[in-house]
């Protein structure tokens, strides 16, 4: 029996590889630990939405412009629920010259949640968010369909992110 050379030997693992990322039912991950969530969404392309929503969080980043954090995640087959704090420290108007507030009460902060109230999502025990996962690049890329709202400590009004995609680049070193 003849050797297989080694670029039909690549092509096999890869193919391999490749059909175990995508085979079956796509199913959450375990864990969002230091994961980056990427939300973004124009209110034109959205009859839902007040406002373009672009958020790039990642879970236990702090710096000085923002401190994100996912409060709760909890994966149940191809769903999950989900809650997530970003604190937004950039003043809306630096006009001044000065980007990021020194007062904490100016801070604009964020729950992503299932509540349509900002008091409501901060409180004890409010409704998570639901992430439906529908696609899987690799190990550590996830795609899916945002069912919540986007509440604001300064805005009264909610965000409402049903139907809005949302991307998750998982921490390698974290989960694997």
């Amino acid at each position: 029996m003849k050797p297989i050379p080694p670029i039909f030997s690549f092509l096999i693992i890869a193919a391999v590889c490749w059909s175990r990322s995508f085979a079956g039912e796509v199913q959450s991950p375990p864990s969002l630990e230091g994961a980056s969530l990427e939300i973004s969404a124009r209110k034109e392309e959205y009859k839902n939405l007040h406002h373009d929503v672009f958020l790039n969080l990642k879970d236990g980043i702090s710096w000085e412009g923002s401190e994100d954090r996912i409060v709760t995640y909890e994966p149940k087959g191809k769903n999950a629920h989900i809650i997530v704090v970003h604190c937004d420290k950039r003043k809306e108007d630096y006009s001044s010259g000065e980007i990021y507030e020194k007062n904490p009460s100016l801070f604009r902060r964020y729950y992503l949640s299932g509540e349509k109230s900002y008091e409501k999502a901060k409180g004890e025990n409010p409704k998570p968010a639901t992430i439906t996962f529908t696609d899987k690049g690799g190990y550590c890329y996830y795609k899916g369909i945002l069912q919540g709202y986007l509440t604001c400590a300064q805005k009264q009004e909610a965000e409402d992110l049903t139907g809005i995609p949302v991307t998750i680049l998982l921490d390698e070193e974290k989960n694997s």
